[in-house]
């Protein structure tokens, strides 16, 4: 089975509380708290794992306060490939009020040496070796170069592998320097990349163009309820899923990635990928956490996904250009 490998550079361990109203100053009463791992790439290993793919995840671990990811991996089946380096992994905490409105309290990060460095891209060498498919999630501690994204995708780049990157500011710049199959860009994040606004499609299509132009293979745009856009050379796609109730939006991003990578591992087609990772998406923000935690439920909301397709006449035929396409699905052999 295709491996998917998952890489966390900043994890946390989310610690998420409810109260009617926060006032600052004052005692506030907690009514129900939930304590989880968390780390863009950990999620994603979550939600692949839950779509029935063998994942590898890692990336940089606190020894200090290791055991719940520990638990976590072993609970769920996936392969712990993270370094341990001295001291905590931060926490979050998160605040949630009655009116819907979230406070984020995130403690400072962990200090990472240049020897655990050097052992990380050892590692991906390794698992590179059997492993297709890697997502390069998060944001990167201080105490590292903003970099060290792109530094990954030039040791993949060059063994053929698919390379999703989900990160933004400078390290999202300096990865698309180094073109990775696919990125992952909101609308803010996109229109930090290009210098102007990307409210309307016409805008987001314009942006996702220039940076199609540099080299990134695909640009997925996440919209919130308006729903994701997936462009490259070959075609335009967006889906719009149905109207939601949120109960919290953390870890959406990062369920849209998931259905990405296990698509392309797959190796389906472009409109069957996104839909269904617009509904594990759209199941996100539905409740606490991530994953699939009513199949029935998800199935019928895969089949509420709205797919509008616009074909483009591909502006390069580099062969390069054309085996990418092939193994996502756009071009039959």
């Amino acid at each position: 089975m295709t491996r998917i490998v998952t890489i966390t550079l900043n994890p946390a361990l989310d610690l998420t509380g409810n109260v009617d109203h926060l006032v600052a100053g004052r005692v506030n009463r907690v009514s129900d708290m939930h304590l989880r791992p968390a780390g863009k790439g950990i999620n994603v290993a979550l939600v692949a794992r839950g779509l029935g793919v063998s994942v590898a995840a890692t990336g940089m671990l606190g020894q200090g306060n290791q055991m719940p990811f520990v638990d976590l991996f072993e609970k769920h089946r996936i392969h712990d490939e993270f370094i341990r380096e001295q001291g905590d992994t931060r926490i979050n905490i998160k605040i949630c009020e009655q009116s819907g409105q979230f406070t984020d309290i995130n403690f400072p990060r962990l200090e990472i040496s240049q020897e655990n460095i050097d052992q990380l891209f050892e590692r991906v060498s390794v698992l590179a070796q059997t492993c297709d498919v890697f997502v390069l999630a998060g944001s990167v501690p201080s105490s590292l170069s903003s970099s060290i994204w792109a530094d990954l995708i030039n040791l993949l780049k060059p063994l053929d592998k698919c390379i999703l990157l989900d990160t933004s500011g400078k390290a999202l710049e300096e990865g698309i320097a180094a073109c990775p199959t696919l990125i992952k860009p909101n609308e803010t994040e996109l229109s930090e990349l290009v210098g102007y606004a990307c409210e309307s499609r016409e805008r987001q299509q314009q942006a996702a163009e220039e940076l199609l132009s540099k080299g990134v293979e695909n640009v997925v745009v996440s919209n919130g309820a308006e729903g994701v856009s997936w462009y490259s050379d070959s075609l335009v796609l967006h889906a719009t899923p149905p109207p939601q109730k949120v109960v919290s939006t953390v870890g959406a991003g990062d369920s849209l990635v998931a259905g990405l990578a296990v698509g392309l591992s797959r190796m389906l087609d472009a409109e069957t990928i996104l839909r269904t990772s617009t509904a594990i998406a759209t199941m996100a923000i539905s409740q606490i956490g991530v994953g699939i935690t009513n199949q029935m439920d998800f199935i019928r909301l895969k089949r509420k996904i709205l797919i509008s397709r616009n074909i483009r006449k591909p502006q390069s035929s580099m062969k390069q250009k054309e085996e990418g396409w092939k193994r996502i699905g756009y071009v039959s052999d």
